[in-house]
């Protein structure tokens, strides 16, 4: 059963030998919260992966990404016929020196994105509302500081990754107690070995293999547009 934030207090304490009465909670709760981000900085697990649905609406560009996204994998537009697509990725400069001003441009199916920040915006601008598929990863939600936090019994994001949460929590704490070597031990000893196995326990996308594919001038229906040379972001036009 997993572990839940009290869980983990209980099992640091134990771990760097503190009680209570000379150590806060609220302390560790936060070295938890360090061990959780350092570890998801690490390494993008297979349950940070997730999938989301938006919508478009007329006129507007801009939209934000889901709370606490790490990475973005790729996204589709649906527009319910062929016009379906994969937005293309441009980099924020590149875009804006080739359309300053995406209002000078007709309004249509979007065919690009630019992603900057926790926001990304669409070109060309949507002319009416469409349903957007997104994959991407998240970074696990922070456990509450607060003593009388009413979800005190969630457990983490990361799944089967207690040991390794609470080994990072300790080292952390040692950290900031100023016990060097006992952080290192916990580093050394603890936090290595079990990162790497949570690395070799991941999900592995085995059911692929590579497929060659003929290089060809031509492109499909389902491309952003039909020519290259009628690509404002290859042209300037």
């Amino acid at each position: 059963m997993a572990m839940t934030r009290d869980d983990f207090v209980e099992e640091i304490r134990a771990n760097i030998r503190r009680s209570s009465t000379v150590l806060a909670d609220s302390r560790i709760r936060l070295w938890l919260n360090w061990g959780q981000n350092l570890l998801s900085n690490w390494h993008t697990y297979e349950e940070m992966k997730k999938k989301y649905t938006g919508t478009t609406v007329a006129s507007q560009p801009d939209y934000g990404f889901p709370t606490n996204m790490k990475d973005i994998q790729s996204m589709v537009i649906n527009t319910g016929d062929s016009e379906s697509r994969k937005l293309i990725h441009v980099p924020a400069r590149s875009f804006d020196k080739i359309i300053p001003r995406k209002a000078q441009h007709d309004e249509g199916i979007p065919a690009w994105y630019v992603d900057y920040g926790v926001n990304f915006e669409v070109f060309k601008i949507p002319d009416d509302e469409y349903t957007f598929d997104l994959r991407c990863s998240l970074f696990p939600a922070d456990f509450n500081t607060a003593s009388a936090d009413a979800t005190y019994d969630v457990v983490s994001g990361l799944l089967r990754k207690d040991a390794l949460l609470s080994a990072l929590g300790t080292m952390y704490g040692f950290l900031s107690l100023r016990e060097l070597e006992d952080a290192t031990y916990w580093k050394e000893e603890y936090v290595t070995t079990m990162f790497q196995a949570s690395i070799l326990g991941d999900h592995v996308a085995s059911d692929w293999e590579p497929i060659a594919r003929g290089f060809g001038t031509g492109v499909g229906s389902n491309t952003a547009i039909s020519s290259y040379l009628a690509n404002p972001l290859i042209n300037g036009v």
